[in-house]
């Protein structure tokens, strides 16, 4: 389903034409019978004249309270933010409120807003692809350049896409339209933290019962993730407690270090559950793979994230609409809402300088970090503002950052090396802009920021999911993104996220007795690494000479002999292995593209 919202008292008649070429028709008018909102799937939305000049409307896929429970005086759209938070739980909402526009989506951005102004109109839709055929726009070298960067601050750079002309809305904010201006407006605030872990746990469980009970409320089976991990896991006990019935999938990986192969297994087993087992993910893996991209709503979203998953998805996609199923639960946003992140020791000092100090001790000898590192980290006090400032002022300066920079709002920014002069001043020009004026932070506390940064994240892969796989009729969500659930997080101590006997203790706590009593219990994490390093090494010869030419390199962004050498020799970190990663997938891309153009 896609949709667009126009500001309908300017002379708009190309934009009408440009819509409606493209499959939308007009489903909601002002009082003088413009038309507003535009659908492809006009039943499957919920239109409402609250009064003369007043209309709202949100796509009918919501289930919750608040449809009855509308405004009738209200006569700003600043002033609908009680129902427009409710409705943006799961889904969009929009407004026309005499003549000024609202169009929100959700805070984790799987359901996401962009939009574009050209010739002094602004629009709005939910789908890349609308705008870019409206405007043909050109590709953005500077979102290029920072895609390929290999850390990042989420928020202040979530208004880019890859096309100059079109922007995201920064999450937790909502477009507002009025005439020929289109601004963000500021919905979010971070709760606070006022839960002790007891009652942080009740309400954790709370609202991811509601999270699940409204997501399957129209789904006799639903499938889901089953890696035996932590948090795909933990939606199989809820739900199984929940007593609604699933379809679990899964993939392996081929390290002998990976335990979840076993640990799901044996979960399957004891609770009588049907295990879908897909091939290992190494033997699906298009990590190092320069093979043109086919499907065009995913080249509308630029280099994808995921694109290393692609076969295996594709794989899974099918199975999961073989089972019956049309919704399918992930375990994402599992990591950055229960375990350690970054910006823990500042929260951690915060709320409590002995606990911080017992806990940075735990961290120095589980994590090999120098302590004196990460109490130089608990005890900066820098604002957002002042970090990010000093993190500009360090790439433009080419110095390297302080070791417990790390540890605070926003990590280090380091241009890799194989980067142009061009390149680097790319970044460096959109990064300095950013510091200068950057917008107040999602989160009170470092801790708080990354966790809804990385939230929004995992919404965005979410939504790309449901771009590429629109065919399928899958419904992909992570109830762990909810916003209930999230604020519910928020809202527990930062000292939540450890215990000394169990793993992301406030899970354990939250999943209860609905999970084995030493599920949780410490242990070594499964990853995928050793996958990826046996893929590179095998395709690194080929990939060096498959990138003779590039992309990258005629578009002045990165330094071609040292772009190849990094790819074929990457550093021995991960880390190298993700700057290889990278320029693999912008520069399918932009191959990709390029074949394409004439199609759009």
């Amino acid at each position: 389903m896609k949709f667009a919202v126009m500001a309908t008292h300017i002379d708009s008649s190309r934009h009408l034409e440009g819509l409606f070429s493209q499959g939308l028709k007009d489903i909601a008018w002002t009082p003088s019978g413009q038309p507003w909102l535009f659908t492809d799937s006009p039943n499957d939305w919920y239109v409402k004249t609250v009064h003369p000049g007043v209309e709202i409307a949100f796509p009918t896929d919501y289930r919750g309270p608040g449809i009855d429970q509308v405004p009738t005086t209200s006569s700003d759209v600043d002033k609908l933010d009680g129902l427009a938070g409710q409705v943006t739980r799961t889904s969009f909402f929009v407004a026309n409120v005499n003549g000024v526009l609202r169009v929100q989506g959700t805070l984790c951005t799987r359901k996401q807003v962009f939009w574009s102004t050209e010739d002094g109109i602004p629009v709005a839709s939910n789908k890349i692809s609308v705008l870019h055929r409206l405007i043909r726009p050109k590709i953005d070298r500077s979102a290029l350049a920072l895609y390929l960067m290999p850390s990042l601050p989420q928020q202040p750079l979530a208004d880019r896409t890859h096309w100059k002309g079109i922007n995201a809305v920064f999450a937790g904010n909502w477009l507002k339209i009025s005439g020929s201006s289109a601004r963000n407006v500021r919905w979010w605030s971070d709760p606070g933290r006022d839960l002790e872990f007891k009652e942080g746990a009740v309400a954790v469980r709370s609202s991811l019962n509601s999270a699940l009970l409204n997501a399957t409320a129209a789904s006799d089976i639903v499938s889901v993730d089953l890696s035996g991990g932590m948090d795909s896991t933990s939606l199989c006990f809820v739900l199984h407690d929940l007593g609604r019935t699933f379809a679990p999938f899964r993939t392996s990986s081929l390290s002998a270090s990976n335990d979840e192969t076993r640990r799901a297994h044996g979960v399957a087993q004891s609770y009588g559950w049907s295990l879908r087992e897909l091939r290992p993910l190494a033997e699906y893996s298009s990590t190092f793979d320069l093979a043109p991209e086919t499907s065009v709503p995913a080249l509308y979203e630029g280099p994808i994230a995921w694109a290393a998953s692609r076969r295996y998805l594709d794989d899974l996609a099918l199975a999961i609409a073989k089972s019956g199923s049309n919704l399918h639960f992930m375990g994402l946003g599992g990591d950055e809402l229960f375990d350690y992140m970054p910006g823990t020791v500042r929260s951690l000092w915060l709320e409590s300088a002995p606990r911080a100090l017992g806990i940075i001790r735990h961290l120095q000898t589980s994590r090999r970090i120098k302590g004196r590192t990460l109490l130089r980290a608990a005890l900066r006090g820098d604002s957002y503002q002042q970090t990010l400032e000093r993190v500009s002022l360090a790439m433009q300066q080419r110095t390297k950052a302080d070791a417990s920079d790390r540890y605070s709002w926003v990590p280090p920014m380091e241009i890799p090396h194989w980067f142009s002069d061009e390149g680097r001043a790319l970044v460096i020009e959109k990064f300095s802009t950013i510091a200068a004026h950057p917008p107040a932070p999602l989160g009170n506390d470092p801790l708080a920021q990354q966790t809804i940064e990385s939230i929004t994240f995992q919404g965005g892969v979410l939504r790309q999911l449901s771009e590429v796989y629109a065919a399928s009729g899958i419904d992909w969500q992570a109830p762990l993104t909810d916003i209930e659930v999230l604020r519910a997080v928020l809202r527990s101590r930062a000292s939540a996220r450890f215990h000394p006997d169990n793993d992301k203790p406030l899970l354990a706590a939250a999943v209860g007795s609905a999970a084995p009593h030493d599920f949780y219990h410490k242990r070594r994490r499964g990853d995928f690494t050793t996958d990826v390093h046996v893929e590179h090494g095998k395709r690194r010869r080929a990939l060096f000479d498959e990138l003779s030419e590039s992309a990258l390199a005629d578009l002045g962004i990165v330094d071609h002999a040292a772009m190849r050498a990094a790819v074929y020799e990457p550093s021995s970190t991960d880390l190298g292995l993700f700057d290889a990663e990278h320029i693999v997938t912008a520069e399918r891309w932009l191959r990709s593209v390029e074949q394409i153009t004439g199609r759009n």
